[in-house]
């Protein structure tokens, strides 16, 4: 396995330099939006949603912009 394989990563979204702010006391929260799907066969008989895992490949085209909304 190269190294790059044993990494998992999330779709998620973000921007930078963004800021969102606490409406209680105004502090700054770090914060991202987590991309998800349905679930597959082997997880649906539990739960009906799974978080958009990427490979090295889709990890590259999730941040060039060029995944699109097929993502796979």
């Amino acid at each position: 396995m190269m190294p790059e394989e044993s990494v998992r990563r999330f779709a998620s979204q973000g921007r930078s330099g963004e800021e969102w702010r606490d409406r209680l006391n105004d502090e700054a929260l770090a914060t991202c939006t987590m991309i998800i799907t349905a679930a597959n066969s082997l997880i649906g008989a539990i739960h009906g949603r799974l978080r958009v895992l990427l490979d090295h490949e889709g990890t590259k085209a999730w941040l060039s912009g060029k995944a699109g909304i097929g993502l796979h």
